[in-house]
C-alpha cells in the first residue's frame, strides 16, 4: 500500500505539473490561459472551504493554537501583498506565499497519508489526495512559468514538491 501511495501521489504530481508545459507550447489566447488559471486556483479554494474548514472549525475549541496559526499565515499573506510598490513584485512574493504554503500543505498531508496507509480509511485518503495533487503542482508551475522562472529552477521547485510528497508518506 505504501509503494502504491508513493507511485500515484507521483503520479498525479507529475502529470499537473506536466501540463502547464504542455499549454505553454501551444499557442493559447490569454483568456484560456487565465481560466485554466483560474479553474487550478478555484479548485484548491473550493478543496479549502469544503473539506478543510469544515473540519478545522470542528477541532477549533481543541486547539486554540491551529486557529491563531492559521490567523497569523492568512494575515501574513495580506501583508506581503500589500508590502510591494508594484505589482510584478506583488505576485512575485504571493508566488513565494503559495509555494511555501502548499509544501507545508503538502508535507502535512502526506504525513497523514502514511499514518493511515495500513487503515480502513487509507484508500480513502490516497484517492483524496492523489486527485487534488495535480491541481497543486499545476497550479504552482503555471505561477513559475507566468513570471518567466527558468526550466531548471522551475524542475527543481516541482521536483522537492514531489520529494517531500515520497518522503512524508
Amino acid at each position: 500500500m505504501v509503494v502504491t501511495s508513493i507511485g500515484l501521489v507521483s503520479f498525479s504530481c507529475m502529470l499537473g505539473a506536466a501540463l502547464p508545459e504542455y499549454i505553454k507550447n501551444i499557442n493559447l489566447s490569454h483568456t484560456k490561459h487565465q481560466l485554466i488559471h483560474a479553474f487550478t486556483n478555484g479548485m484548491l479554494l473550493g478543496m479549502a472551504l469544503l473539506f478543510f474548514m469544515p473540519e478545522i472549525i470542528e477541532h477549533a475549541q481543541e486547539s486554540p493554537s491551529l486557529m491563531a496559526f492559521m490567523g497569523m499565515a492568512m494575515l501574513l499573506t495580506k501583508l506581503l501583498a500589500n508590502a510591494s510598490e508594484s505589482a510584478q513584485n506583488n505576485q512575485q512574493r504571493l508566488t513565494v506565499v503559495l509555494y511555501a504554503s502548499l509544501m507545508f500543505h503538502n508535507l502535512i498531508e502526506c504525513i497523514l497519508l502514511g499514518y493511515y496507509v495500513g487503515q480502513a480509511i487509507g484508500i480513502t485518503w490516497l484517492v483524496a489526495i492523489a486527485a487534488h495533487k495535480w491541481a497543486e503542482t499545476c497550479c504552482i508551475n503555471i505561477r513559475l512559468i507566468e513570471f518567466n522562472y527558468r526550466s531548471n529552477i522551475r524542475l527543481l521547485l516541482i521536483g522537492s514538491f514531489i520529494l517531500v510528497s515520497i518522503v512524508s508518506i
